[in-house]
């Protein structure tokens, strides 16, 4: 997998993001556009939910690029598998 600079904003080791990126919870498609994007949602290899954004090489490989990633904004958290909205 290549990274971008831009994945290294965020602090978040390599190893993390390419694991939630590997082994991700759930996959949403931003653009099927050219270039394709897609958001995905996992966790590092410490548990913190992540979410990461990859794109298509413009090389035309079939190699992905992860061009974000960061610790997962509670916006996303309704996309985890069983979550549930606190009740006040």
């Amino acid at each position: 997998m290549k990274f971008y600079g831009s994945a290294d904003k965020w602090d978040v080791a390599r190893t993390d993001a390419e694991h939630a990126a590997t082994i991700p919870v759930r996959i949403v498609v931003l653009s099927s556009l050219d270039p394709y994007k897609e958001l995905r949602i996992g966790f590092g290899l410490n548990g913190t939910p992540l979410e990461v954004v990859l794109i298509d090489d413009p090389d035309g490989s079939n190699e992905m690029i992860l061009i974000h990633a960061m610790p997962l904004r509670k916006s996303y958290y309704p996309l985890l598998p069983g979550y549930r909205k606190e009740r006040r």
